[in-house]
């Protein structure tokens, strides 16, 4: 493809999402395709979920999977034992209830196609901070979390960012904590950002395992529908961090193969490594830093001098090369293409 059509793969859309008590239509989605919102949190049960759910059904799921939305569970179950919540936490009852929970949640989410490997988000509203309170809520929720895990989801809870992610921040000294592997910040400040300061350390969920939910409930109106809904900036892909870019064009030699292209990684505006593999063996590497202004249009951000050319000795016949854009920071080295070349 061209730079042109790769460089709408990677957009701010895809970073913020929004959560509406009820499932929308498919209709409504659709339209909805002109937002700026490429996530919705889809609220799957839960003994304090507080809207019927008409339009969620796996058809659904699966419907707006396709348009290109990705949707994040939420579960809602029993709060804060020291709220007035009806629903509540027992003392003394913390693992056998979060155990409990988390077998409801995996059910719930298995009924609508989301497997093994997804995020299921523990709603877990605000709440007055005592010892008592947030020892239990912590382990209400590391009994959610060790559950989800045992069974191959990962764990993820929403709450305020001054109580229940606060609580989190701060659990690691109590026995029997577990931490999640995500966590959605509640914290209606209107700024587009994951930060949890003062209450979560910079190296706390980081990278990509945090949300934020930086306004609450509003009406916005996209391609005619309004739907009332909460505003989320995402920072949980974890192949955000992974370098991409393209191979633009290969050529044989006498006893040689050799490739273009470009490659970026998003951790970093500088040049990154390039690896070339012939059937499987790797024996090429350079920087993929030569002048390419339009991979510099395409990528501001990056600069324009992201452009690679390798060439590697190769016997006559037919060989496969691919090759791999090297990773730099969070995130894996990731491929850039292969293709099938015949030596003369």
């Amino acid at each position: 493809r061209l730079v042109s059509d790769w460089s709408s793969d990677v957009c701010s859309s895809d970073l913020l999402g929004f959560d509406a008590c009820t499932a929308p239509a498919l209709a409504s989605m659709q339209a909805w395709l002109t937002s700026p919102y490429r996530s919705i949190g889809i609220y799957i049960g839960g003994a304090a979920r507080g809207c019927a759910q008409a339009n969620l059904t796996a058809s659904w799921v699966r419907s707006i999977a396709t348009m290109g939305w990705k949707a994040q569970p939420i579960y809602v179950g029993l709060q804060a034992p020291c709220t007035a919540f009806t629903s509540k936490i027992t003392y003394g009852q913390e693992w056998t209830q979060g155990r409990d929970a988390a077998l409801d949640a995996i059910a719930r989410a298995k009924s609508l196609g989301v497997g093994q490997g997804s995020d299921i988000y523990y709603d877990m509203e605000s709440y007055p901070q005592s010892t008592a309170c947030s020892g239990s809520v912590r382990a209400f929720l590391s009994s959610w979390t060790s559950t989800l895990q045992y069974n191959g989801y990962s764990s993820g809870v929403y709450s305020s960012l001054s109580t229940g992610i606060a609580d989190l921040a701060n659990g690691a000294a109590q026995p029997g904590f577990v931490a999640p592997n995500k966590i959605w910040i509640a914290n209606w400040n209107g700024t587009q950002d994951v930060d949890g300061a003062p209450y979560v350390a910079a190296n706390q969920w980081s990278p990509y395992s945090r949300m934020h939910q930086y306004t609450g409930g509003h009406n916005d109106t996209y391609g005619g529908v309004t739907i009332n809904i909460d505003s989320n900036y995402l920072d949980t892909d974890p192949n955000r961090g992974n370098p991409f870019g393209q191979v633009d064009s290969t050529s044989t030699g006498p006893s040689k193969v050799t490739a273009t292209g470009w490659a970026i990684d998003p951790d970093t505006s500088s040049p990154i490594m390039v690896q070339m593999y012939v059937d499987g063996h790797a024996n090429a590497l350079t920087w993929a830093n030569m002048p390419r202004p339009d991979v510099g249009a395409a990528y501001p951000a990056a600069g324009p001098n992201h452009g690679y050319t390798l060439s590697m000795a190769a016997t006559a016949g037919r060989h496969t090369v691919c090759l791999y854009a090297i990773n730099t920071g969070p995130g894996a080295s990731s491929t850039l293409g292969c293709r099938a070349l015949t030596v003369p």
